[in-house]
């Protein structure tokens, strides 16, 4: 009888590890103002990212069971593509990514947490992992602000199928990690002084978030720390979707 109970058990954890994961990347990205001299290599930035994280599904077979949402954001916040399937996932591009007013960077997350709670189907497998983006500080929000969504990050951070990281040029990354419940070691400066050094961080964010995603679809541990001093290692490879 024992031993039954124990291949009942065994196959049961078995059929569990064999189910596919779902997996959702969150690109919350700054469209205010001064990004608009940073236009071009941003919008390289998103694609590599993007591209990467195509890669690792096609690798694992994953593709249909990932998902792309991604949420602009400066005055306004518009979420432009929402749970698209990453196979189907076009580039970004000028006519969609146009810099200016202000940074609602809160209502950007917010809006965004708050649709997904609404229209996605949550599950024991799916992931989240949330990158956002900010080359300055919040000063646009009107309907969510710090205490709000510092809130909804560490309750969604509490299930363990989520990761939010926060990538910020020109404030203090230690106080934004504090007041949004990000972990410190999920944040990076931006560095934005020129072209050919910000590409190299939108490539270090490629290259953690294709780890990241790595990981999940593997079942494997995810590491704690989000970003890898061996990440930063040249300029990026400018691959595009294919």
């Amino acid at each position: 009888m024992v031993a039954k109970e124990e291949q009942d058990k065994s196959r049961e954890e078995k059929a569990e590890e064999e189910k596919p994961v779902t997996t959702h990347v969150i690109i919350i990205l700054d469209e205010s103002g001064s990004m608009y001299i940073r236009r071009n290599v941003t919008i390289r930035g998103f694609n590599e990212q993007v591209h990467e994280i195509l890669d690792t599904a096609e690798k694992n077979n994953a593709t249909e069971n990932t998902f792309i949402t991604l949420t602009l954001f400066n005055t306004n916040v518009e979420i432009t593509k929402f749970a698209e399937p990453i196979s189907q996932l076009k580039e970004l591009s000028l006519d969609e990514y146009k810099p200016n007013l202000l940074t609602a960077m809160l209502d950007a997350v917010g809006f965004t947490l708050t649709r997904i709670e609404n229209e996605i189907e949550d599950s024991p497998d799916t992931h989240y992992l949330v990158i956002i983006i900010s080359d300055g500080e919040e000063n646009a929000s009107k309907e969510f602000d710090y205490d709000a969504v510092g809130d909804m990050v560490r309750k969604r951070t509490k299930t363990g199928r989520w990761t939010f990281t926060y990538i910020g040029a020109e404030q203090d990354l230690t106080t934004v990690s504090n007041r949004m419940n990000i972990p410190q070691q999920n944040t990076l400066y931006l560095h934005i002084e020129d072209n050919f050094v910000l590409q190299k961080s939108y490539s270090r964010i490629a290259k953690a978030a294709k780890r990241h995603v790595t990981s999940v679809m593997t079942r494997s541990k995810i590491d704690d720390e989000f970003f890898d001093d061996d990440d930063d290692d040249g300029p990026p490879p400018g691959g595009l979707l294919h």
